[in-house]
């Protein structure tokens, strides 16, 4: 395509030359001078709108990169959920999450967490020229992302540790007829296990929560830099 574009433009500015070539013999009969100077000026038209053309294509191009880097944004934005209010500990939902407020923040344990997409990542580099501080915070989002992803499988290792421990003093507390010292201890090590295990992910969702924050706030501010390059609001 480009190589076809180059080839039009140098048979455009050759046709002018040779046209200005014969406008200059004496020789030239008048209708063939009136014909070579309308095919002059179309020809001089057709390359000063191929590059007003070009001009355009030049300014339009970081804003149609940002707008598509926009779109990837509010993907991520919507598969990350709610960030929630500040210290506010993350709910932690394994399937239906109906009757949750949009605006609670939660660890989802059946979804796959979000990163940048592969389509997308090779143009992100195409908005330096508008830009470059958006790219620095694509890199900030990336290990945002590579963090949450972290924080999540931790989530979900201590919400099998608990759901075990849980399931062992339930089955303790369920058997009847059952007495005598090593029976009360092993009660007392199911509780003590049990505090554990809750206090463990009770940590891993605060901390799965303040990097759910920190990657809404780095997508914060690539949608303000974003959408100043688009010149839109959206």
């Amino acid at each position: 395509m480009l190589a076809a574009v180059g080839a039009f433009v140098v048979g455009a500015g050759l046709a002018i030359v040779l046209l200005d070539r014969l406008l200059r013999l004496s020789l030239t009969p008048e209708w063939v001078e009136a014909s070579a100077s309308v095919l002059s000026f179309l020809a001089a038209a057709v390359l000063a709108g191929f590059a007003g053309v070009q001009i355009w294509d030049a300014r339009r191009h970081p804003r149609t990169v940002a707008g598509a880097l926009l779109q990837e944004v509010l993907r991520i934005r919507g598969e990350l959920g709610a960030r929630g209010k500040d210290n506010e500990v993350p709910l932690v939902l394994t399937g239906i999450t109906g009757g949750v407020p949009p605006d609670r923040s939660v660890v989802r344990l059946d979804a796959v967490p979000p990163k940048i997409h592969s389509w997308i990542e090779p143009v992100i580099p195409q908005i330096a020229e508008a830009d470059a501080a958006i790219v620095g915070l694509f890199l900030k989002l990336d290990l945002a992302l590579d963090n949450w992803s972290a924080r999540v499988q931790m989530v979900r290792d201590a919400k099998r540790v608990d759901d075990d421990a849980r399931a062992t003093l339930d089955n303790l507390m369920s058997q009847t007829g059952a007495e005598g010292t090593n029976y009360v201890v092993a009660q007392d090590r199911a509780r003590a296990n049990v505090d554990e295990a809750r206090i463990r992910l009770e940590a891993a969702k605060t901390v799965a929560g303040t990097m759910l924050r920190e990657c809404h706030g780095t997508l914060d501010d690539l949608h303000r830099g974003l959408t100043k390059v688009t010149g839109s609001s959206a």
